[in-house]
C-alpha cells in the first residue's frame, strides 16, 4: 500500500510540475506577446503625434493665410479675394476636423496601451 501511495505521489507531483511548467511557457507567451502589441501600438501613437503635429502646423499656416486674406477682402472689395478665401475657410475646416479625428485615435491608442501595460504589469505578478 505503501508503495502504491509513493507512486502515486510522485505522479501527482510530476502532473503538477508540468501543469505549473504548462502555465508559465504560457504566461511567458502571452507576456511576449503583449509586448509585441505593445511595441506596435507604441509606434503607431509616435506615427499619429507626428501627423497631429504636421495637421497642426498646416492648420496654423491656413489660419494666418486666412487672416491675410480676409484683411484683403476687407481693404479691397475684391471677389476673387472673396472666392479665395471661402476656399481656404474650407480647408480650414478639413484641417481642423482631421486634426480633431487624430486626437480622438490618439487618445484611444494611448488608452489601448495603457491597458497592455496593465496587462504585461500583471502577467509579472
Amino acid at each position: 500500500m505503501w508503495l502504491l501511495q509513493g507512486a502515486l505521489g510522485r505522479q501527482g507531483s510530476a502532473n503538477e510540475v508540468d501543469t505549473l511548467k504548462n502555465n508559465l511557457e504560457s504566461a511567458i507567451e502571452r507576456e511576449n506577446d503583449l509586448k509585441e502589441q505593445l511595441k506596435y501600438a507604441e509606434e503607431e501613437a509616435r506615427m499619429l503625434r507626428k501627423r497631429l503635429r504636421d495637421i497642426e502646423h498646416e492648420n496654423d499656416a491656413l489660419t494666418k493665410q486666412l487672416h491675410k486674406l480676409s484683411q484683403l477682402a476687407h481693404s479691397k472689395g475684391d471677389q476673387a479675394v472673396s472666392m479665395a478665401l471661402t476656399s481656404k475657410n474650407i480647408q480650414a475646416e478639413v484641417i481642423q476636423l482631421e486634426n480633431k479625428e487624430l486626437r480622438s485615435n490618439n487618445d484611444k491608442l494611448h488608452q489601448h496601451i495603457d491597458d497592455l501595460q496593465t496587462q504585461v504589469y500583471l502577467s509579472h505578478t
